[in-house]
């Protein structure tokens, strides 16, 4: 919305509405959650999450964290992989 909903007064309402229903589809997906959760598990199966600072490990975590408490498949996944990588990292 940050790129549609300064401009979203200036479509006409049949776009405006097609417009924001595509957006609430695309959140209700977790197409996010999707695309950070795979793009994560890559990093990690790739051995890139050693390299990164510890802040941004720790940022890491904490957004699989978050992740892991969906109730879905992505949730149980984000948690699995959520505890593999804290044990690594600790280890």
């Amino acid at each position: 919305m940050s790129k549609t909903g300064p401009c979203l007064e200036k479509l006409n309402r049949k776009t405006a509405v097609a417009v924001t229903n595509r957006i609430t589809q695309l959140q209700a997906s977790n197409f996010m959650d999707n695309l950070f959760f795979n793009f994560v598990k890559e990093g990690f199966d790739l051995d890139l999450v050693d390299s990164l600072q510890v802040g941004d490990q720790n940022d890491l975590l904490q957004e699989l964290y978050e992740l892991s408490s969906q109730e879905t498949f992505l949730g149980k996944n984000a948690g699995q992989l959520y505890s593999v990588l804290l044990t690594k990292l600790n280890s």
